[in-house]
């Protein structure tokens, strides 16, 4: 992989994404593939995924270190 390609894991899989150039609505980013972000919504959607609690800031840092290796995978600047 190119130095300069930046990447992140698939939140349903966990497969290695590359960050497209231009994200549009037909992008499945930060999923791999449009079945995991159908997979994604799905479990929101039956409420297989819940927030069961407020999470404070530092909670959630940990979490999202621990899930994603970064503090925020849907921030452009973070890969």
């Amino acid at each position: 992989m190119n130095s300069a390609m930046k990447s992140a894991l698939c939140p349903s899989c966990g497969k290695e994404v590359i960050k497209p150039e231009t994200i549009s609505g037909e992008t499945p980013w930060p999923f791999c593939s449009e079945k995991c972000r159908d997979s994604d919504l799905y479990g929101w959607l039956s409420e297989d995924y819940k927030i069961s609690r407020d999470l404070d800031e530092e909670e959630f840092d940990d979490w999202a270190r621990k899930k994603f290796g970064k503090l925020d995978p849907y921030d452009p600047d973070a890969f």
